[in-house]
């Protein structure tokens, strides 16, 4: 497309380089601007319109004929560059290389090829190409030097002058001195010439249809001083037989120069020709003329002119084998070879074969069994050189094919619905070389005048398939063809007689659920009855009063039914029984699931609330991920197939049933922080899980069981005990001055269903744990294990009590529970003396996943857990403190906690339980002896037999009940015993100490108790007790009646409740007259100031917020 543009001027000093882009071609517009600037203007792709006259030009080239390995440019002239170049024939030329209108092309073989360029352009229907025919030839060889003597005299005759012949030459164009004479060898690569007087350059160029070499050279000069005339003397006869040879000598010279090129005084000659010699003295400066000719005559032997040719025929088939001699007279003999080599043996004789003494031998009726023997002709003639000598042709093969037979074919008869598909035609036939095949179509039984079928089905193939898109009845056969003939085969008919069927409605589909295992579908628009069959195969025989037919116990996957009564089956649509509610990474397919609901995971997923599921299965590499507090539920089994199901720490595995899992779950377990030293103590959830997985950082010997009487150091590559307790010391990068938190993961089968433990022995404290990735019920495990006494000890954290610096004292206890309550035990050495901040650790009940802890047996045999005991995340949110609602039914409670501590950190806690089915006897539910692991301090009741961390007493509940309380210290001082919590109706009763050492009774609502102690153990010295008595603490003056006290000093009356509040305070002279009322104090304490009433027996009325009332006598002074 030729445009012109119009351009401003400008001024740079640099060149500059303009390129618009045009789809259909370009045109390159030069323009000059000042300063001999060159503006190159390359307009390309300006629209992608079709335009009328681009045109592909005309493809140009500097040659047209090229030799193998040479590389050609090609341009296309007045064409548009934006086209395409390609050859005709690659394998002759190709195309290497290619830019904007150019080309480069490469000859590669002999041959004839055209160079193309094609111009294709958007929106245009016209495709304009442009060619060129290149012819390639072969290579042109290197050119020699020329050779011969140098210099010649005037007129000298038959001097030879050649070259090394070259290589697919087809020119040796000589050029000589003027007056020279060509006198043989013209064209030829060695001339023999008769020189003149003139000296000069002989030139060679060879050249062929592609190359001309470059020329050679030989300068001769012209002197006088000749060598004289050589003779030639013959060995022998110069005529003798083909094979024969006679030596040719020139007389004596220093130099020698044959006509045939040779340069020594003899030569052997062994073919036919005209032979002379050129001579040359050394001290002569030109050689001498040709010697005569001496004509060699070399008779030729018998050959044949023309020799047999391989035959191939046919079975039963005829053929000839045929030579030509040279001699006219010449007599023959036919022979024959299996391997065509050795073992000739004459024709004559052998059946079928005729003409064994002629030039050509004839074969008839050809048998399979003469196939791959080879033949040859033996001739002589007594007029040939040498005379009757035998002359072998050359070999020929024969190879019989076999004829065309038909082995196989199809001739049942097909009765198939419309539309359907019939059962392949085949057709098998035995032949040599390719067969060929045609199937015809008849409306008659009959082999003739049928209907050639087209190429599609494979009518023109071995196997022919029909079509069922009529109906009514063909006739069918195939025509098969082979260089050996042809054969029919044998008619099959293909009825067409019944409709197609059609496809079931699908109808209701329904869901597996966790009830109903399997899905099911009601399929729509069927037959009354007959059979149904499914894609995989299944077959259905079913009998329906309608047109309806419900398929149940579906399991879950892809379905398709159809109607088979020997016609196509026709398929349903896809019915997709789910394998639950399907959580693909994305959504829920149906919805939030329920327990009800088997789930299946497809995709990452993560619970940061608890989850229900009827079962459970991660697929497809998913990850699904319960966060810590949330609870997974499910009903039945969990199957883990390909991907990874981990819970957080704090998170749980609920199980309704004792279904077996499969595949590898990860719970995660963090501790509180450690020191080095410290020692957890750990039950596996999972199976099978190693000791050293769960920390692998730790020194062999820190791991440990206990077999009832003492710590056994244990195999940490040995597999853990489901049900058993281990401890295990913190891994060696941890230190003993900064404390860390640890995690262990657990990794195996989640552990679920009716679990026993290793074999107790009675009398005896085992560390056991909960098997389970939940938190454990301690109640529903005492009340179905009556062999363990009713009381479980946590190890509340991590080392043995030990002293450290400035006789502060870090004691790590073990935390107590049974069905009464739990105590705690201070379980950090920093914790804070004040009770309302540091309250230890008290268990609840609830056992969290993976916590090991001591239980104590009346009788040997195996603990048994089982899922009822199970309970959920939330509930497992501290190791070893699960907290949860019990599923034990509640019982009536009222329970006081005391503390009893020191300033330098001796801690111990004991509870005193008022419990439904209590007495204040020993009961092992109920009552919970000390376990004394305090290394400093002891804290109990005691009724004299036993000393009780936990002690259950009888209800109802009395407040005139007597407690007595014991104590063991390591060390003297001061110590405080202090309530640390109360519920139940406690929350409103009076609470005292009687210190019967120091005779003193103390209100512990009211403040709590400190006294000093020497080490010891004292059982008989502290009494928990509800009433004051009759001996008060210091600073009481006054009875006490109900917690009350009233008091009088500098004309002001003091009133305090030391369990209720009080509600009103009347003040009344001695004979009634009311003085003073206040109402809705709501106080424990109040105090009236300046009353108009001074040294006189005053009635002071007090009511508490209980309604309780008592009235006082005081002297107001």
């Amino acid at each position: 497309m030729k445009r012109t543009l119009l351009s401003k001027i400008l001024f740079f000093p640099f060149n500059f380089l303009l390129e618009i882009k045009n789809v259909f071609g370009s045109s390159k517009l030069y323009f000059k601007a000042f300063f001999t600037f060159i503006f190159l203007i390359s307009i390309n792709n300006l629209n992608a319109q079709c335009n009328s006259g681009a045109t592909a030009g005309t493809v140009s080239s500097n040659n047209n004929k090229l030799c193998v390995g040479v590389t050609e440019g090609f341009w296309s002239a007045g064409g548009w560059d934006s086209g395409t170049w390609s050859s005709s024939n690659p394998s002759v030329l190709e195309v290497i290389s290619t830019s904007k209108g150019n080309a480069t092309v490469k000859a590669l073989a002999p041959g004839v090829a055209n160079v193309i360029y094609t111009l294709t352009q958007p929106n245009c229907s016209t495709v304009k190409t442009s060619q060129k025919q290149i012819t390639v030839y072969e290579a042109l060889g290197t050119t020699g030097e020329i050779t011969g003597f140098t210099p010649q005299c005037p007129g000298n005759t038959g001097q030879v002058y050649s070259i090394p012949p070259v290589a697919n030459a087809t020119k040796y164009d000589w050029k000589l001195p003027s007056g020279w004479v060509i006198t043989a060898g013209a064209n030829t690569n060695s001339i023999t010439v008769t020189t003149s007087s003139t000296a000069g350059n002989l030139k060679v160029e060879v050249s062929n249809d592609c190359r001309t070499n470059e020329a050679k050279y030989l300068y001769v000069n012209i002197t006088n001083g000749k060598s004289a005339k050589p003779t030639i003397t013959a060995s022998g006869p110069t005529t003798f037989c083909q094979g024969g040879s006679v030596v040719l000598t020139s007389s004596i010279e220093d130099n020698y120069l044959w006509s045939n090129g040779e340069t020594t005084r003899s030569i052997t000659v062994t073919t036919s020709g005209n032979y002379s010699v050129i001579t040359k003295k050394n001290d002569y400066v030109c050689p001498s003329n040709a010697s005569n000719s001496i004509a060699v005559n070399v008779q030729a032997g018998l050959t044949f002119t023309s020799q047999p040719q391989d035959l191939i025929a046919c079975e039963g088939q005829s053929g000839t084998f045929s030579v030509t001699a040279s001699a006219s007279n010449a007599t023959y003999q036919w022979q024959y070879s299996a391997n065509g080599s050795t073992n000739w043996t004459n024709t004559n004789g052998v059946q079928g074969v005729s003409g064994h003494n002629t030039a050509t031998l004839n074969l008839t009726n050809l048998p399979l069994s003469y196939s791959d023997y080879y033949v040859r002709c033996v001739a002589r003639s007594s007029t040939t050189c040498p005379a009757n000598t035998n002359t072998n042709s050359t070999t020929a093969k024969l190879t019989v094919n076999p004829s065309l037979k038909i082995t196989s074919q199809s001739t049942a008869t097909q009765t198939k619905c419309l539309n359907d598909a019939f059962t392949p035609l085949t057709v098998t036939a035995t032949a040599s070389g390719t067969l060929t095949y045609q199937w015809f179509s008849n409306t008659a039984a009959t082999t003739t005048n049928g209907t050639a079928l087209g190429a599609s089905n494979g009518a023109r193939t071995s196997s022919y398939t029909p079509q069922s898109t009529t109906s009514g009845t063909l006739y069918y056969y195939a025509v098969v063809t082979s260089s050996c003939g042809t054969a029919t085969t044998a008619i099959s008919e293909a009825m067409i007689t019944k409709q197609a069927n059609i496809a079931p409605t699908v109808g209701t589909i329904t869901q597996p659920t966790c009830t109903t295992p399997s899905g099911s579908v009601v399929l729509q628009n069927i037959p009354s009855s007959g059979k149904l069959v499914e894609s995989r195969g299944t077959v259905y025989n079913y009998t329906t009063s309608g047109s309806t037919y419900e398929i149940s116990g579906l399991a879950p996957g892809t379905y398709k039914f159809a109607i088979d009564d020997n016609c196509t089956r026709v398929y349903s649509s896809d019915i997709v029984i789910l394998p639950g509610n399907v959580w693909n990474g994305t959504k829920w397919s149906g919805g939030t699931p329920s327990l009800n609901d088997p789930i299946q995971f497809t995709g990452n997923y993560t619970a940061e609330t608890d989850l229900n599921g009827c079962s459970c299965t991660i697929d497809n590499g998913a990850t699904v991920t319960i966060k810590s507090g949330a609870t997974l539920t499910i009903a039945n089994n969990i199957d883990v197939n390909s991907g990874s199901l981990v819970f957080e720490n704090s998170s749980s595995l609920i199980q309704k049933s004792n279904a077996k899992n499969t595949g590898s779950i990860s719970y995660i377990r963090t501790s509180p922080p450690i020191f080095q030293k410290d020692y957890l103590y750990w039950s596996t959830p999972v199976t099978p899980q190693k000791l050293v997985d769960v920390s692998p950082s730790t020194p062999a010997n820190f791991y440990y069981g206990n077999d009832g009487t003492q710590w056994v150091r244990t195999n940490r590559e040995s597999n853990m005990i489901v049900g058993k307790g281990y401890i295990i010391r913190g891994p060696s990068n941890y230190t003993n001055t900064n404390k860390q938190e640890f995690t262990a993961t657990f990794k195996g089968i989640p552990n679920n269903g009716d679990i026993e433990g290793e074999p107790l022995t009675a009398m005896k404290s085992h560390l056991i744990g909960n098997p389970y990735p939940s938190a454990l019920s301690a109640d529903m495990l005492l009340k179905e294990n009556p062999m363990l006494n009713g009381t479980l000890y946590f190890w509340t954290h991590n080392t043995p009590a030990k002293p450290v610096a400035s006789n502060q004292y870090s004691a790590d206890d073990y935390a107590s529970y049974n069905l009464s309550g739990g105590v705690s035990a201070k379980s950090d050495k920093q914790h804070n003396n004040d009770p309302a901040k540091d309250k230890g650790t008290k268990p609840t009940g609830n056992i969290a996943a993976g916590q090991a802890f001591f239980v104590t047996t009346n009788a040997a045999g195996k603990v048994k857990f089982n899922n009822s005991m199970r309970l959920g995340g939330s509930n497992n949110g501290q190791f070893f403190r699960p907290g949860n609602t019990s599923k034990v039914a509640a019982l009536e409670k009222h329970r006081i906690w005391l503390n009893m501590t020191n300033a330098t950190g001796a801690f111990k806690q004991l509870l005193v339980s008022y419990i439904e089915g209590a007495t204040n006897d020993f009961e092992t539910n109920y009552d919970g002896l000390t376990f004394d692991g305090n290394q400093y301090l002891d804290f109990y009741t005691t009724d004299q037999k036993n000393k009780y961390v936990i002690q259950g007493r009888a209800l109802p509940f009395t407040d005139t009940d007597l407690v007595p309380l014991g104590y063991r210290t390591t060390v003297a001082g001061d110590f405080t015993v202090a309530i640390d919590e109360v519920d139940g109706n406690m929350s409103n009763q009076a609470i005292y100490i009687e210190d019967k050492t120091t005779g003193t009774v103390h209100d512990l609502t009211q403040s709590n108790y400190t006294f000093k102690t020497e080490a010891g153990t004292f059982t008989e010295r502290l009494t928990l007790r509800y009433k004051p008595g009759k001996t008060l603490g210091t600073g009481d003056f006054e009875n006490i009646e109900n917690g009350i006290h009233i008091s009088t000093g500098n004309k002001t009356i003091q009133i305090s409740s030391s369990k209720e509040n009080i509600k009103q305070v009347v003040v009344f002279d001695i004979t009634g007259k009311q003085l003073y009322s206040k109402n809705k104090l709501n106080s424990a304490s109040f105090q009236i100031e300046n009353l108009p009433s001074a040294n006189q027996v005053l009635l002071v009325k007090v009511t508490l917020a209980n309604d309780f009332t008592v009235t006082r006598k005081v002297l107001l002074q």
